[in-house]
């Protein structure tokens, strides 16, 4: 600020006394000392707008700027209306209030043109354009700040949404890997296990085509011996049956001519009779026949067997007994 006005206040012993002479005087001195603080506590003690005025310019220069205000705000008195509006710019331009020091200067022009009242207030409004223009600026700083930190946060943010799908994804294919593992697992045993099937089917299968063809073999054999001993039936049977038709017919015969009873013959025809009957033949059967007979009757499944005659009831050494 250009100056700060001051005004001087002699108060004759006619205004105010002695004790207002000696107050004034004090105040006086002390201010032109320096000491504002002293000044403003003599100033205080008179009750006048022109020691009101000077007590708020005491505050002012020692930087109590609040209290200055107050004292600056009381003045009544017309006749300092400029100098009040004045001195209310500079403090409030010292308390930062802009607007309001430049509206008191303003004021205070209308009441007279003063070069220091104008040269504060455009003083003034170049510090007020020019704090809008910081102000923008710094709001424009403050608004490209606050971009660039959003547009950080929504980059950040896409980063993270993407690390997420990424993520996601990868689980994703992780489970599909797991799945067509599993899949390919499960596979594999069905096709173990089928195959297992079909080695015990084709094992089961073998085992049966054995023992069919083992039953085959057993029936084949089985029926080559029942063929040799239905052969050997035939081959030693045949004379049996046809000389015992032979003996029949040679016993009607003699039946006939004779017309005897058969029990009125001798033992020894009725056993010739009888061996007649029976086809036996002359000829003894050797040992080897009569163990070959038993095995093929063995064969065969007969439940039968030879028994020998007792040696002792032999009558023809001819025949062998069985």
């Amino acid at each position: 600020m250009k100056k700060v006005v001051v005004l001087a206040v002699f108060i004759n012993l006619a205004f105010g006394g002695v004790f207002d002479f000696y107050n004034l005087n004090r105040a006086n001195t002390a201010f032109k000392d320096g000491n504002f603080s002293l000044a403003a506590k003599y100033y205080a003690k008179i009750d006048k707008d022109e020691a009101k005025f000077n007590r708020g310019v005491a505050l002012y220069k020692d930087k109590k700027y609040d209290q200055a205000l107050e004292e600056f705000k009381g003045i009544k008195e017309p006749n300092l209306e400029f100098n009040k509006l004045y001195n209310l710019g500079n403090t409030y331009a010292n308390l930062g209030k802009i607007d309001q020091a430049i509206d008191s200067y303003k004021k205070a022009l209308e009441l007279k043109d003063d070069k220091d009242a104008r040269y504060n207030l455009e003083f003034l409004e170049q510090q007020k354009k020019k704090k809008e223009q910081n102000k923008n600026s710094q709001q424009n700083q403050d608004n490209k700040q606050k971009q660039e930190q959003k547009d950080k946060e929504s980059k950040e943010n896409k980063n993270q949404q993407n690390q997420q799908n990424q993520q996601n994804q990868q689980n994703q294919q992780n489970q599909q890997n797991q799945q067509n593992q599993q899949n390919q697992q499960n596979q594999q045993n069905q096709q173990n296990q089928q195959n297992q099937q079909n080695q015990q089917n084709q094992q089961n299968a073998n085992d049966n085509k054995n023992q069919n063809s083992q039953k085959e073999q057993t029936d084949s054999e089985n029926k080559n011996s029942q063929d040799k001993t239905q052969n050997k039936d035939k081959k030693f049977g045949e004379p049996k049956e046809q000389g015992f038709q032979q003996n029949r017919s040679k016993n009607d015969e003699k039946s006939k001519v004779k017309q005897e009873p058969k029990d009125k013959s001798s033992k020894k025809e009725q056993k010739d009779n009888q061996n007649e009957d029976f086809g036996v033949v002359d000829e003894p059967i050797s040992d080897i026949e009569q163990r070959r007979w038993q095995r093929q009757l063995e064969q065969r499944g007969i439940n039968t067997f030879l028994l020998p005659l007792d040696k002792k009831e032999e009558n023809h050494d001819e025949i062998k007994p069985w």
